[in-house]
């Protein structure tokens, strides 16, 4: 497991990007999200890309909503991810909060 948001305070109404995580012969990666204070929602989705600058936001369809303290949530995802490299998406409601992310890749039959 790689800890690629750690800390994060986000502001209301914003957007992160974790950086990038190589897949480096792993075809599968699952992801990890915690929220540890702030009001309202922050939701986490996976993009994917080849390049790592054009990122396909809809090929894991999965999201973590975290909207609640102390939160944790996953996506136990299993499906073959045709790409290099796997990075997170964080968008924050009108709410401020304290958020932590984690990426796992791993191998899959």
């Amino acid at each position: 497991m790689e800890k690629v948001v750690q800390g994060l305070y986000m502001a209301a109404s914003s957007t992160y990007y974790s950086p990038a995580v190589a897949l480096d012969g792993n075809n599968c990666a699952m992801f990890e999200g915690w929220k540890f204070a702030g009001g309202g929602t922050v939701t986490v989705t996976m993009e994917c890309s080849n390049d790592q600058a054009n990122w396909d936001a809809a090929f894991i369809a999965s999201t973590i909503s975290m909207n609640a303290n102390p939160f944790y949530g996953k996506v136990a995802n299993t499906t073959v991810i045709p790409y290099s490299y796997v990075r997170l998406k964080l968008v924050s409601d009108a709410n401020t909060a304290l958020v932590d992310a984690a990426i796992r890749v791993f191998q899959t039959a």
